[in-house]
């Protein structure tokens, strides 16, 4: 069952392999301009690196989180930038501590994989980072949604 697990996720990787890094990142990643030369980002759910890359292009150290070996493997297979400070781990969401130090916390489409008993868990984790670089509040009040939220639907793999 693990292995056709994996093998779904080895075609998953495949078919987006020449995307570009997603919107929502590149936003952030403009909204904090050149990063220091210890900077360092969790790509939380990594897949097989579209953000990664781009992260490492810019001058970031990036630890990247997949619970998919395949992921990792496909990751490290990419043509990565020189010089490049890039930290593979293979976990899930609910058991990767975040580093101390951590400037960003990317996690453009796993938190829907997070175990549901565990992602108030993960949230309130990820959001201790210095959001307040990108205009916003660190905290949020996870039992009040925002006025117009749409419920999330659970996504499988």
């Amino acid at each position: 069952m693990t292995e056709d697990k994996s093998a779904g996720w080895a075609t998953y990787y495949e078919k987006l392999r020449d995307r570009p890094p997603r919107r929502t990142l590149l936003a952030a990643l403009d909204r904090f301009g050149a990063p220091s030369p210890d900077a360092l980002v969790i790509d939380l759910g990594c897949g097989d690196g579209r953000d990664v890359v781009e992260m490492l292009r810019r001058g970031w150290r990036v630890v990247a989180v997949d619970a998919e070996r395949e992921a990792l493997r496909q990751l490290q297979a990419r043509p990565l930038p020189a010089g490049s400070d890039l930290t593979p781990i293979v976990a899930r969401l609910e058991e990767v501590p975040l580093p101390i130090g951590v400037s960003l916390v990317n996690s453009s489409f796993a938190m829907p994989l997070c175990d549901p008993e565990a992602f108030r868990s993960v949230w309130e984790r990820a959001m201790v980072w210095p959001a307040r670089q990108l205009g916003r509040t660190a905290r949020h009040d996870l039992r009040q949604p925002r006025r117009g939220a749409r419920p999330a639907r659970r996504l499988r793999a």
